[in-house]
Parts: C-alpha cells; sequence; structure tokens
C-alpha cells in the first residue's frame, strides 16, 4: 500500500464492536488523497491479497469529503478495542510491547486540515486534543510540561510513561477514558494515614495482583499433584484386583 500513498497509517483493532470480546483481528488504514477511481482500487486490493497470500482477503474502502467524518474516522482507529484482559489473556500476553500503529512517509508538511477548523465546525474535538498534549509532553489539565521518568537508549527522547497499568487497577482507582481514545485520567486522591504517590499505589496493586497469581498458581499446581496420585493409586489398586 505504501507504494501507492506518499503517507499513512495502519492500525490493527482485536476485536469487533458487534460482538464484544470474540476474537476478530483487523488491520484499519488512514491515508490522504484524492477518491480513489475503481480500477486503482482494484489494483490495491489484488497487490494486498497477493502479498498476504490471502486470495480471499476482504478490503473495505470509503472516502471521508468533510472535516466531520474525517474526524470520526481518525476516532474509530485510533481507539483502543483490546479492552479487558479476561476477553484473552494468552493473546493479551503475546500482544505485550507490540508495535499496534504504524505509519510511513512525510508528516513534516503543512497540515491539510487542524482540530481548530473541525471545532468550527461544531464538531468536538474534546479528548484528541488532550491526547495531543500528552504526546507532546504537556499535562492536559494544566498545561505544565510532564515529568521526565527517563531517556530512550534508542532516540534520546525524553521518556514521560510508566509501565501500563492492568484494568483491576483502572476500575478500582475510578478511571475515566478520555473521549474513547484508550487514555485514562486516574483521580488523585491522597489519604490522611498514606504518603503514597500514584507510581507507589500502582507499583503495590501489581505486587498484589503477582502475589494472587503465585497463589492461583500454586493451588493449581497442588491440585494437579493431587489428581495425579488419585489417578495412580486407583490404578494400582486396579491392578492389584486383576492380579
Amino acid at each position: 500500500v505504501g507504494g501507492f500513498f506518499k503517507r499513512g497509517l495502519f492500525r490493527w483493532h482485536w476485536f469487533g464492536d458487534k460482538l464484544p470480546g470474540k476474537w476478530n483481528p483487523h488491520l484499519n488504514g488512514l491515508v490522504d488523497g484524492a477518491r480513489l477511481e475503481p480500477q486503482r482500487l482494484e489494483a490495491i486490493k489484488a497487490e494486498l491479497r497477493a502479498a498476504l497470500h490471502v486470495p480471499d482477503l476482504i478490503v473495505h474502502y470509503s472516502y471521508c469529503s468533510t472535516l466531520g467524518q474525517m474526524l470520526q474516522t481518525l476516532r474509530y482507529i485510533t481507539r483502543a478495542t483490546f479492552r479487558d484482559y479476561a476477553w484473552d489473556p494468552y493473546m493479551a500476553h503475546e500482544l505485550w510491547n507490540f508495535r499496534n500503529g504504524r505509519w510511513w512517509g512525510d508528516w513534516n508538511q503543512a497540515p491539510v486540515w487542524e482540530l481548530k477548523q473541525a471545532e468550527a465546525e461544531g464538531e468536538d474535538v474534546a479528548g484528541i486534543e488532550e491526547v495531543t498534549k500528552l504526546q507532546q509532553g504537556i499535562c492536559a489539565d494544566c498545561g505544565l510540561p510532564l515529568k521526565v521518568k527517563g531517556y530512550s537508549h534508542k532516540t534520546g527522547k525524553p521518556l514521560f510513561w510508566s509501565r501500563p497499568v492492568g484494568g483491576n487497577y483502572l476500575r478500582s482507582s475510578g478511571a475515566q477514558e478520555i473521549a474513547g481514545t484508550g487514555y485514562y485520567r486516574i483521580p488523585y486522591e491522597q489519604c490522611e494515614s498514606s504518603s503514597l504517590s500514584p507510581p507507589e499505589l500502582r507499583r503495590l496493586t501489581a505486587l498484589r495482583q503477582k502475589h494472587r497469581e503465585e497463589v492461583l498458581a500454586s493451588l493449581a499446581e497442588r491440585r494437579l499433584t493431587e489428581g495425579v496420585r488419585k489417578y495412580d493409586a486407583s490404578y494400582r489398586a486396579g491392578r492389584w484386583r486383576m492380579e
């Protein structure tokens, strides 16, 4: 696809909207340009099927002509779909640190449209503007720079994020998602009898979860051992009677 368009982005969706929790991976692409002619569209579909070795690959295409449509498409493609660890724990571990979105081309050109234009046309840009600030290292609430947690050993750029937190912590802390973007605002409540910071509380939650998993694994191993012993005793008793 990169050979047909100068720039664009891809993002994986792992679950659909019609049946939440049912594994349904599909790849979404967003590119800029004019509406594709039917022959050119068919050529792109054919190249995708050949490159992926999937002759019956289903490819859906739509064109956005208004800022409202563009904004809705941007929200749809960049939203998170793997929202519950319990939906598929195995794939949750497999996708750990997976680069879910990819892009290509030159993005240093003048913007084709801006959020202010969409807002002027009555579109709701809440959430997207906040996420843009977060990605720029700025607090969406107070406008101050985010605390630098370290620097990338590859690029040397500052890192503002810690490791992802689990869904249990988000639910227990009353976190609220920012406009369906996959980013959550976690309320900060300082207890009178505690001076733990949010990172320390997250670490404490992670340790509790790890301890719980270790206990469950130990119980499962114990039950398996007991089951083997019972089977072995039953087998020996049956063999003795036959002899």
